[in-house]
């Protein structure tokens, strides 16, 4: 349901001297990217809910953005929802109405937005949360290089990072439990299940002992071999097959198939996410961002010096 989206930031300029992209904090030799992105965040604040007729999207950005000059990481909500169609709105306990929507209802979903942005360094990290494969990407960047081209005459570059490559380091993680979904569910379990909430999912979870494992993540990739063997016989009767890692007390949980490539970029939200009427809690993703952080190889600033007493 919850996921991250990992881009590098950058901004191209012929004017440098590093290979046409500026550092981020000294965009044309003298904005700081930093200072803009806060500045552009604070001014959308003030807005309050932005609509786009065209669209019919609506989107908000939460008051509650946290800007910190000092580790130069900027984070918050930006909620977003659709408008323009009207539905009723069903409990799903009773089946009965809870309300209806109208034409100028819409339901803002938040979505997390973590950005990283060095000062002496051309490149940065986005880290845009989804939900239900749904996320603010897209709309984010569009209008902050609106406000970009009209005051620098320059944009932000926002390019999909694959997570395979920086997962390079979790190539001997120890691959410790298997989820997938039946493609179908025929029972008179499921049947009983369904009578009381026709949306339960049903999961089939393969867990090794609790000393044992299924092999290294590196073995589901390598034809002949008995893991990506399983793979194939799996992938007849399930979908959305999954496994849960471990290195040096470390877990990610990743989506594995004979046709997943180290291209597509999904981060799975840890099992420790913790949750609030369905959403993520700001500390919980926070940290979730910080830990995903770590598996990029993007250049940081020295920390300032202490001066000594």
């Amino acid at each position: 349901m919850h996921t991250l989206h990992p881009y590098k930031i950058s901004v191209f300029d012929r004017a440098t001297e590093n290979k046409g992209y500026a550092k981020l904090g000294s965009i044309k030799g003298a904005v700081d990217g930093f200072s803009f992105i806060e500045e552009w965040i604070k001014s959308n604040q003030k807005l309050g809910l932005i609509i786009d007729d065209k669209a019919k999207t609506s989107i908000l950005f939460r008051d509650d953005f946290i800007f910190d000059i000092t580790t130069r990481t900027i984070h918050g909500w930006v909620c977003v929802g659709d408008y323009g169609v009207a539905n009723p709105i069903l409990d799903i306990n009773t089946g009965k109405t809870a309300f209806d929507k109208k034409e100028h209802n819409a339901e803002l979903i938040p979505h997390f937005v973590y950005l990283r942005i060095p000062k002496n360094y051309s490149d940065g990290l986005a880290l845009f949360h989804g939900v239900r494969g749904k996320g603010i990407k897209s709309i984010f960047v569009e209008l902050l290089n609106k406000e970009a081209r009209a005051k620098l005459d320059r944009v932000f570059g926002f390019t999909t990072l694959s997570y395979g490559k920086a997962m390079s380091l979790w190539q001997d993680a120890i691959a410790k439990e298997i989820t997938a979904i039946p493609k179908t569910v025929v029972s008179d379990v499921a049947d009983k299940v369904n009578e009381i909430n026709p949306k339960a999912e049903t999961f089939v979870t393969i867990k090794a002992p609790r000393f044992g494992n299924f092999g290294t993540w590196s073995s589901f990739h390598k034809q002949g071999s008995k893991q990506y063997e399983l793979l194939e016989v799996l992938e007849e009767q399930y979908d959305d097959i999954r496994t849960v890692i471990e290195r040096n007390g470390k877990k990610r949980k990743l989506r594995i198939g004979t046709n997943i490539t180290d291209d597509i970029c999904v981060i799975e939200a840890p099992d420790n996410l913790e949750l609030l009427g369905g959403n993520p809690k700001s500390e919980s993703i926070v940290n979730w961002c910080k830990d995903t952080e770590s598996d990029f190889k993007i250049k940081l600033d020295e920390p300032p010096e202490v001066p000594s007493s």
